[in-house]
């Protein structure tokens, strides 16, 4: 096994990624990572297994580690933000919740955003060995059961090319060597 990192933002795409490594035979995501909540979440042996490591973290482990980037434009984060339901805080560390149905998100909000976004953006491309994915663009706007970038994840990470199935706990071998 070996380490590496999903660098995302909030509403990335980052956790449908996270279920779908781990239906990997060769891949060991601690399963506290595959929850709602964006914080650091660690493997029991205290190492990082394909954490989600948000922003304000990054830079503590992107140096020795391999990156996959899950991100979408900001204008999309901003967007994913109004259509959600239920209170939220926008990240961590910010203390105020927002009802996006009912009080849509403000130009403070927007702002936190877009700072943010251009922040992670910017340490990734001083990270030499990063893997970019465009979740707009993977998903063409509509959910899918099976990522159509597994070939080019797999590859990236050096496992055997596999189907990351999102939504099935075993996936299916597409490619032979």
């Amino acid at each position: 096994m070996f380490d590496f990192i999903i660098a995302s933002m909030p509403r990335s795409g980052s956790h449908m990624l996270a279920f779908a490594l781990d239906s990997h035979p060769e891949v060991s995501i601690s399963g506290e990572v595959q929850n709602s909540r964006y914080e650091d979440r660690w493997s029991n042996n205290g190492r990082l297994k394909g954490a989600i490591v948000h922003h304000p973290n990054y830079d503590k482990y992107a140096d020795t580690l391999k990156v996959i980037a899950m991100l979408r434009k900001p204008e999309s984060l901003i967007e994913a933000r109004e259509r959600m339901v239920s209170p939220l805080h926008v990240f961590r560390g910010e203390a105020d919740e927002v009802s996006a149905r009912r009080n849509p998100l403000n130009d403070r909000w927007r702002e936190i955003i877009r700072t943010n976004y251009e922040g992670l953006v910017f340490k990734l491309k001083q990270h030499n060995d990063v893997l970019w994915l465009d979740y707009d663009v993977l998903t063409e706007g509509k959910s899918v059961d099976v990522l159509p970038c597994s070939r080019e994840v797999c590859d990236f990470l050096d496992i055997k090319p596999m189907e990351l199935e999102t939504k099935t706990i075993k996936p299916k071998v597409v490619y032979e060597d």
